[in-house]
C-alpha cells in the first residue's frame, strides 16, 4: 500500500511538473500599432492565416484615429501540435485610399517578433503601406503608413 502511494505522489509531482513548465513556456509580448496616416484605421486579425496563438483571437479588431496608436497583446499556444512552431496570424487594414494587402504576423513563445516585411517576402506578399519595426522581444512597435495619402 505504501509503495502505491508512493508511486501516485511521484506520478502526480511529474505531472503538476509538467504542467508548470508549460504554462510558463510562453510570455506575452506587445505589438503597439502606429497609425501613420490621417485616416482612421480599423486593423482586424482575419482567421485566414492564423494558428498558435491564444492572443490574439480570430475577429479581433483595434481602431485607431489618424497619428494614434493602440496595443494588441500576443500570446503563442503552447502544446496542440505549437510546440517549436510559431504564432502567426494576418492584420487585415482598413485603408479608405486603397485594399490593403494583409500584413502577416509572426512570433516566437517570448514574444520575439519575425519582421513582417521578412515575412511578407517569404510568404511571396508585396506590401502596399510601409511598415517600420520598432522595438525588441517582447515589446515592439509598428508604424504603419499608408503608400497613397
Amino acid at each position: 500500500m505504501l509503495k502505491s502511494i508512493r508511486t501516485i505522489f511521484a506520478v502526480s509531482t511529474i505531472a503538476v511538473g509538467a504542467f508548470a513548465q508549460t504554462a510558463a513556456a510562453a510570455s506575452w509580448g506587445l505589438l503597439t500599432l502606429s497609425n501613420n496616416s490621417p485616416y482612421f484605421m480599423s486593423y482586424t486579425v482575419m482567421s485566414d492565416g492564423w494558428n498558435c496563438n491564444d492572443a490574439p483571437l480570430r475577429g479581433v479588431a483595434v481602431d485607431a484615429s489618424p497619428n494614434s496608436e493602440v496595443e494588441l497583446k500576443i500570446l503563442r499556444k503552447d502544446g496542440h501540435g505549437c510546440n517549436g512552431e510559431q504564432g502567426i496570424f494576418m492584420l487585415q487594414m482598413s485603408m479608405p485610399t486603397y485594399k490593403a494587402v494583409p500584413l502577416p504576423i509572426s512570433y516566437t513563445s517570448d514574444g520575439c517578433l519575425v519582421d513582417p516585411n521578412d515575412r511578407a517576402n517569404q510568404l511571396g506578399y508585396q506590401l502596399n503601406y510601409i511598415v517600420e519595426v520598432v522595438g525588441s522581444c517582447p515589446s515592439y512597435q509598428l508604424i504603419i503608413t499608408p503608400a497613397v495619402q
